[in-house]
């Protein structure tokens, strides 16, 4: 069943101290992400991903387009923000920041359960801590007294201890050390199993995306240009953007054939007419300039005119 959807979401950010002109950060933007399954957004920096987050989270507001939770309008939804809270909950980048450093950890983890009125904290707390395999005596640490993995542990718990039904993780293994984010990676694939809750996985990496999640989008200057199943879209990527991302970080069990020059991050002032990847593309052409849409192709998405 669907749970969420994006349909033909824009946000527009003011320049300047006048506002005169905008900057596009969001761009037409459309997914659905279902019950109990893992969306990946895959993106460089600046590529939208982060906004989209936002978006979802109600941090921001669409500029046009809608936000669909569980058949609702978000914007209408948030008119009582506790009730969508409860169900649509976020984990960030940097667990230490998430913390406050002159709070124990239970009570961090307390505040959602006495704004819903939620009963049982106690048990709760045992529940939920044992779930993210973090000893009951974490209740009583500050978080310098927690390990970077254990702070995220701590994060992930406060975002399932509502129960709620889906989850935006923006970069959640990305501030860990590389034996750490397995680890995490794992956890978020258990709870979708034994929460039957749905997470966004926000992140650059290619492979942590393939490993835990069901589809990825891939986003470039503010558009999702490619989209798929994460295995199809990751070992037969058909997007030159998505190629150039597979060839940076290549499976070793697999080869792919360098695309070429990689330029820079597009200027999102500045953008060309018709493809934004046109700049870096190595199979540009000039119907490229022309060319804006996306193309079904054997049950992918791809924003690219070689697909026509």
């Amino acid at each position: 069943m669907k749970l969420l959807s994006l349909v033909k979401v824009v946000k527009d950010f003011p320049l300047g101290i006048l506002g005169r002109e905008r900057i596009r950060a969001v761009d037409r933007v459309s997914f659905d992400v279902y019950d109990s399954a893992i969306f990946a957004l895959i993106g460089e920096s600046g590529s939208g991903k982060t906004t989209i987050g936002k978006l979802i989270l109600g941090l921001l507001k669409p500029t046009s387009g809608e936000i669909i939770f569980n058949g609702q309008n978000v914007s209408k939804l948030l008119e009582d923000p506790e009730k969508y809270y409860r169900n649509v909950q976020g984990i960030f980048q940097d667990p230490f920041s998430a913390l406050n450093p002159v709070k124990r950890i239970g009570q961090f983890l307390e505040r959602p359960l006495k704004i819903f009125k939620i009963p049982d904290v106690k048990k709760r707390l045992k529940e939920v801590l044992s779930e993210v395999e973090l000893p009951f005596d974490s209740v009583e640490k500050y978080p310098h007294e927690l390990s970077g993995g254990q702070r995220q542990r701590v994060v992930i718990a406060r975002s399932i201890i509502t129960r709620p039904k889906i989850i935006l993780a923006d970069e959640p293994t990305s501030m860990l050390d590389v034996s750490i984010k397995a680890s995490i990676l794992n956890l978020i694939l258990r709870l979708r199993d034994d929460y039957s809750v749905s997470f966004i996985h926000v992140t650059h990496d290619l492979a942590s995306a393939k490993y835990i999640s069901d589809r990825i989008a891939v986003m470039y200057a503010g558009q999702i240009i490619e989209e798929g199943y994460a295995r199809d879209l990751v070992d037969d990527p058909l997007h030159p953007y998505t190629k150039l991302l597979r060839s940076a970080a290549p499976d070793p069990n697999k080869s792919i054939a360098k695309i070429g020059q990689t330029g820079e991050p597009p200027d999102l002032i500045a953008l060309p007419n018709g493809c934004a990847f046109k700049p870096r593309c190595p199979y540009a052409s000039k119907e490229c300039s022309s060319f804006d849409q996306m193309i079904e192709k054997d049950g992918r998405k791809v924003r690219c005119i070689l697909y026509r």
